[in-house]
């Protein structure tokens, strides 16, 4: 069984924003997801999640 590529079908890797106010939380679970091939976009906050997905709704 061949994997799936996250890209939802438009040639780029799938963005994820991952929160978490552990920072060895966000490291684990951005490395596993980077390995998978999906764009990780890791932030430490509520706030600051709302921010970066504000500033970038879709990348």
């Amino acid at each position: 069984m061949k994997p799936v590529k996250p890209d939802g079908g438009t040639g780029r890797p799938a963005s994820i924003l991952v929160v978490d106010d552990t920072l060895a939380n966000l490291q684990v679970l951005a490395g596993m997801l980077k390995d998978r091939g999906y764009k990780v976009r890791p932030v430490p906050s509520g706030k600051l999640a709302l921010l970066a997905a504000r500033r970038e709704p879709r990348t």
